[in-house]
This record gives C-alpha cells, structure tokens and sequence, in this order.
C-alpha cells in the first residue's frame, strides 16, 4: 500500500510551492494522474519515489515512512521495492539490453533467477535485440527496455511517467497489459501519470492534478 500526507514541494526558496492531494492505496490499487504540463505530474511521482525529499508531509510505502529513512537506506529501499519507468531513457550505455536488465536484476537481489529476464524479453518482443546497446535502439525499443528494468526484480511500487507515450496501439496496449499484470502478480501498487488517453480505460481511480 502507499499514503501520502499533506505532501508538499518546493524547487527552491523563490519558486512556487507546489501541493499535492492525499493519496491512499490499499494492496494491488492502482491510480492514474493527469493534469496539464507544469502541475506538478512528474514531481509527485519522483517524490513517491524517493528521488526528491519533500517540503513538508509524509510519503508511506508499506510499513516504511520514506522521509525518515537516511539516504543510504532510502537508496537500498528504492532500488528493491520501486519499480520507476522514466520519460528518458536510463540504460547504460556501455552494456547490453541483457547487460542493462542482469545489473538491475542484481542490484535489488543477487539470488533472483534470471529466467525472469528471459520471460520480461519475449513479452515485451526485445529478445532479438537483447545483445545490442542502447544507441542502436529504436524510441519504442528504449522505451520497452526502460519498461523491462522497473518490472525485472518484481516491485512493490511501479511507478510510470508517460509509458505508452512513444508506442503504437499495438504496443500501448502490450505495455498496459503487462504492467497491470505485473501489478497483479505482485499485489504492487502501479501509478502512472500520462497524457496518453489510451490508457484511461484501464484504471478505476484517476487523479487530475
């Protein structure tokens, strides 16, 4: 589950505050956030994350208050219970796609099968191009590689910035799919936050910004 409270933001002392409404999700819910460019979309999933500390107000993933844990513990949190898909692309780029998805595999846990690998590869149709590196990727590629390092050491918090934003239908909907099964699987919580109306159809809670 994850909750937030009275959760606020501030890039520095002379810009905006900005405010964010109270979430609360009970085990396997998931959320979708729209609103307009420069709300705050983005910021409010970055502080779920634990990649920005809070103004004031609290952020629980879990049994864990994440504004209270110092930053080598919040580190170690992130990177075994979080699961973040970024707009840009965040692989390596002197290693592999499989190189990419071993290493954050590894990261969250040294004894976890790398069948989960393989698996992740098929359904997100990147096994033939599991032996190249980023660059030589198209924009759908990257952004189904990205897909498959927030999903590939199993997260109880997926978090997604603009997922589908860059897929065809087809895609779109396997990307979808995919991460709400996952969810599922996992009893994770999956928020993303989109302009992509596609998606709209696939979750019962939307929080407009």
């Amino acid at each position: 589950m994850i909750q937030t409270q009275a959760l606020t933001f501030q890039y520095s002392k002379k810009a905006p505050v900005f405010t964010f409404p109270n979430i609360s999700l009970s085990s396997s819910e998931h959320l979708l956030i729209i609103g307009q460019s420069g709300i705050g979309k983005t910021t409010f999933l970055h502080l779920l994350a634990g990649l920005l500390s809070p103004k004031s107000g609290s952020i629980k993933v879990g049994t864990t208050n994440l504004e209270k844990l110092s930053q080598k513990d919040l580190d170690r949190f992130r990177g075994d219970k979080i699961g973040f898909v970024f707009q840009r692309n965040h692989a390596l780029k002197t290693l592999t796609v499989l190189e990419n998805l071993q290493l954050r595999l590894r990261l969250a846990n040294p004894m976890a099968p790398e069948k989960q690998i393989t698996a992740l590869l098929q359904t997100l149709q990147l096994t033939h191009v599991q032996h190249q590196k980023p660059h030589s990727l198209s924009l759908g590629q990257l952004q189904r590689l990205g897909i498959a390092m927030a999903l590939v050491h199993h997260p109880k918090l997926i978090l997604a910035d603009e997922p589908t934003s860059s897929l065809d239908d087809e895609n779109c909907k396997m990307v979808m799919e995919l991460l709400l099964k996952q969810a599922e699987e996992k009893q994770s919580n999956l928020i993303v936050i989109t302009h992509d109306h596609r998606i709209m159809p696939y979750f019962s809670n939307v929080l407009k910004l």
